[in-house]
């Protein structure tokens, strides 16, 4: 099926750099103090388990920790004992919950994130999704009515052309009518254009009008 026909109407590159920024510091965040926390706990990093830990109710890391302290602790028989390690093993599971919830309100586009070689990073996939995200497309109908759009602003250059002042002040030229259309404000200035030329009425309407007459 033939994709169908969109233009690319504006694109705000600036929101886009933001969370492009945030999405970085994001992943600078996540190795310097997630990876680390995780690994103290002999955890290995993978990008599924910093996912979940960057949530609210993340739960995988803990229980990877506490499938891997059981299995280390069943040899060991005496009760009193066990507790001590269980007890003394909650110290670093403490440790990585804190740095976790620190990391997860860090903001950025987590969707857009990698891992390679242990270390977690932006990906260029990710970085022209987030891109993607603040660009505006037209399509179907919406495509003609642009184009009449600017065969409008087309004409209406070209009509202020000669016009001495400042093209902010276009609207002044129109006003819209009883009936719901557009016309010309009857209260426009013509001579005013005049100013750029050599006719001698216009010159004369500018200077009374300076002189106060």
């Amino acid at each position: 099926m033939k994709d169908r026909e969109r233009i690319l109407i504006s694109e705000n590159a600036a929101e886009a750099w933001s969370d492009l920024n945030n999405t970085r510091e994001l992943a600078f965040v996540i190795n310097k103090q997630l990876i680390p926390a995780m690994e103290a706990l002999g955890v290995k990093p993978t990008l599924p388990l910093i996912m979940d830990s960057l949530k609210r109710d993340r739960q995988a890391v803990e229980r990877e920790y506490r499938e891997a302290l059981r299995n280390d602790l069943k040899g060991i028989k005496v009760p009193a004992i066990k507790e001590k390690f269980l007890s003394e093993a909650e110290i670093p599971l403490q440790a990585f919950e804190k740095v976790a919830r620190e990391c997860s309100e860090k903001w950025g586009v987590r969707s857009a994130l990698g891992f390679k070689d242990g270390k977690c990073y932006l990906t260029p996939e990710g970085q022209e999704a987030i891109r993607e995200r603040f660009r505006y497309y037209i399509s179907g109908p919406q495509i003609e009515v642009h184009k009449k759009h600017l065969e409008a602003v087309d004409a209406l250059n070209r009509f202020l052309e000669e016009y001495p002042r400042p093209k902010t002040d276009f609207v002044n030229f129109f006003r819209v009518m009883s009936d719901g259309s557009i016309g010309p404000n009857p209260k426009t200035i013509y001579w005013e254009v005049g100013e750029k030329t050599n006719c001698k009425d216009c010159k004369e309407q500018v200077n009374n009008k300076e002189n106060g007459i």
